[in-house]
C-alpha cells in the first residue's frame, strides 16, 4: 500500500521505536510500537499541518497529549479513546482559553473561559456552553452570577419548587 516503517522490530511485529509514513494520508508517526500497534508515546504529524504529542494507545490518543491544530489553536490534556476526555486547556488562535472538563471533545463539567476580549466566565459547562450556575465578569469589571442556560444569561426567577415565576 505504500506505507513505509523504519524502526525496531521483534519476529515479524513492529516493538519499540520507529517511524511509520502513510501513503494515503500523508500523515507520519513517530514513537512506540508494541505487539505491532502505536502504543506509548509519539509525535504524529498530520498532512494537514496539525501535530500530536502525548500518549496513544492501540493508534488513538489515549492519555495526556498536546494537540496543535494548523490554525494556530491548541488542546494540552487529557485523551480517552481518540477524543479530548478530563481536564484540559484549549487555547483558540485568537488567544480566548478555556480550562477545565472535557466530555467528548466538549466543554462540560466545571471550567473557565477566558475571551479574547478580556471578558472572563467561571462556572459550569454542558454541551460546550455555559449552563448552570456562573460567574460572569466584563472586561471592565462589571459582573453577572447567577444561571445560564444555553449560553445566556437565565435570569428568570424560581420559586422555592423549582418552576419559573412569571
Amino acid at each position: 500500500n505504500g506505507d513505509v516503517y523504519v524502526g525496531d522490530i521483534k519476529g515479524i511485529e513492529r516493538n519499540g521505536t520507529g517511524k511509520m509514513s502513510f501513503a494515503a494520508t500523508g500523515d507520519v508517526y513517530e514513537g512506540s510500537f508494541l505487539n505491532d500497534k502505536m502504543t506509548g508515546t509519539c509525535v504524529m504529524t498530520y498532512a494537514n499541518g496539525d501535530k500530536y504529542e502525548g500518549a496513544i494507545q492501540d493508534g488513538k490518543k489515549h492519555g495526556r497529549g498536546v494537540m496543535t491544530f494548523a490554525n494556530g489553536s491548541v488542546y494540552d490534556g487529557n485523551y480517552e479513546n481518540d477524543t479530548m476526555n478530563g481536564n484540559g486547556t484549549f487555547t483558540w488562535s485568537s488567544g480566548a482559553t478555556y480550562t477545565g472538563s472535557f466530555e467528548n471533545e466538549m466543554k462540560s463539567g466545571k471550567g473557565i473561559m477566558t475571551f479574547a476580549s478580556g471578558d472572563v466566565y467561571t462556572g459550569d459547562f454542558s454541551m460546550d456552553m455555559r449552563n448552570g450556575n456562573g460567574h460572569y465578569q466584563w472586561a471592565d469589571g462589571s459582573y453577572y452570577v447567577g444561571a445560564f442556560r444555553n449560553n445566556l444569561m437565565d435570569t428568570r426567577l424560581v420559586d422555592d419548587k423549582g418552576a419559573f415565576i412569571v
